[in-house]
């Protein structure tokens, strides 16, 4: 009775907690209204529109410009910062902007603990508060240059009640080998990184420290994961194999628009405006599969109005027994996405049919003009690996013959030199139609 009492007490908790968000957000049109009035980027853009319809107020939502990040780059970045909280931001960032058009931010106090308070809404919050109990030792290994990533996630530890160390992401004063000597003698109870990095310390953490690696990964109950692609299967792997609960979140620089979930979805929060857009950005939908663009009805020291974030996501109402209405998809960057036949897919939709029934490390998907070629790295070194069930799954939901290629563990990618690329490039089309555009910076 008494656990039910609880059960029912974090549900009305997380109900008002989205209610708040709901009532303290601007509308679409409110918040347009708010970006013109107040930044030169959004006075710039709507100044066509307000002398075609005579005010900003007579703008439909829809008529409004699109912002791409190429858009951004020909401002300067305090052309985003809204006058009315210029006196109060107190942190800049940028995205990683691998297009070449990193996306400019500015942060006052109240959004930037906005972050923690966004990410109680998540169910995992009862579990987190378990392991907090239990050990409250964390290990923090996102990127903490111009992006707010490890910056966010630091401080949704902190508050959280967690001891918290900073290793920043696999860089010189990072290397793999120091950081899985801290995880061997720190033996945290959560890891805040992403997969590719989470995956490269666990591996040198069983080969170098074989006594202890048994008694660290009993110890290991969380990794939380940001800044990287990974499908549902990919992260069932991940969960299974170190027996761990892995959260994964979706974008959390622009903005901390969705959240993480038990049910296996990730929930868009009401405080965002969520578009599909056909491939031409023409046409505009709320569900669908399409290019993701949204508007912050929340935030105003960088107003964010039909900002294109461009990934191919899959957007789509939600029955969530803990009451969030709007769940999406992500697929990958929509410039990296392929066509097969009349469907777009994105490196999520081969990832998530690739590592089905087993834990790769660093993959390769090369399309050709009658075939599939996919190099992926053995990280497991099982030797039952289901090679010819994993090809038939492939060729069925691909329709091409598919060659898969396995290589050991680090091939691809040296798993003990400090990472100097993302790992975004793993989807490459090689036909001359291809619709590809390979980013500037990866």
């Amino acid at each position: 009775m008494l656990t039910r009492l609880k059960m029912v007490m974090k549900s009305l908790r997380r109900n008002f907690g989205i209610w708040v968000c709901k009532r303290l957000s601007f509308s679409d049109k409110q918040m347009a209204k708010y970006a013109y009035d107040n930044t030169v980027l959004y006075q710039t853009l709507y100044q066509k529109a307000v002398e075609k319809f005579g005010s900003i107020e007579k703008i439909p939502f829809k008529h409004l410009p699109i912002v791409k990040k190429a858009t951004l780059n020909n401002f300067m970045p305090f052309d985003l910062l809204s006058k009315e909280k210029e006196k109060e931001v107190f942190k800049y960032a940028e995205t990683t902007g691998s297009t070449g058009n990193p996306t400019p931010s500015f942060y006052t106090p109240k959004e930037f603990n906005g972050s923690y308070l966004l990410s109680r809404l998540t169910p995992f919050q009862t579990m987190l508060n378990d392991v907090i109990a239990d050990n409250r030792r964390a290990v923090c290994g996102l990127a903490c240059g111009f992006t707010i990533a490890g910056l966010s996630f630091q401080q949704i530890l902190d508050k959280s009640g967690f001891l918290t160390i900073n290793v920043d992401a696999r860089n010189t004063i990072a290397p793999p080998q120091r950081v899985a000597r801290l995880i061997s003698r720190f033996k945290p109870s959560i890891i805040v990184a992403s997969e590719t990095d989470f995956l490269a310390w666990m591996k040198i953490l069983k080969e170098e420290y074989v006594h202890q690696y048994e008694e660290i990964v009993n110890t290991l109950k969380v990794l939380i994961s940001t800044a990287e692609l990974c499908s549902e299967n990919r992260s069932a792997q991940i969960s299974k194999h170190f027996n761990i609960v892995h959260i994964d979140n979706y974008a959390c620089v622009e903005g901390y628009f969705s959240v993480p979930c038990p049910c296996g979805e990730k929930h868009i929060l009401p405080i965002y405006q969520t578009e599909v857009l056909s491939d031409d950005l023409k046409q505009s939908l709320e569900f669908g599969k399409g290019r993701f663009a949204f508007t912050n009805l929340f935030r105003k020291s960088t107003p964010f109005v039909r900002y294109l974030l461009d990934d191919l996501v899959t957007i789509y109402p939600s029955q969530c027994k803990y009451g969030f209405k709007k769940s999406i998809i992500p697929h990958g960057r929509y410039e990296l996405s392929v066509k097969l036949g009349n469907i777009r897919y994105g490196t999520r939709d081969f990832e998530n049919i690739l590592f089905h029934h087993y834990l790769f490390g660093e993959y390769q998907v090369q399309i050709y003009n009658n075939k599939i070629v996919i190099e992926a790295e053995d990280y497991l070194y099982d030797m039952n690996i289901p090679i010819d069930k994993i090809k038939q799954e492939l060729i069925k939901r691909f329709k091409m013959p598919v060659q898969l290629k396995l290589l050991p563990y680090g091939l691809i990618r040296d798993y003990k030199k400090i990472r100097e690329t993302k790992p975004m490039l793993r989807l490459t089309d090689n036909r001359i139609f291809s619709t590809q555009q390979i980013p500037k910076y990866l």
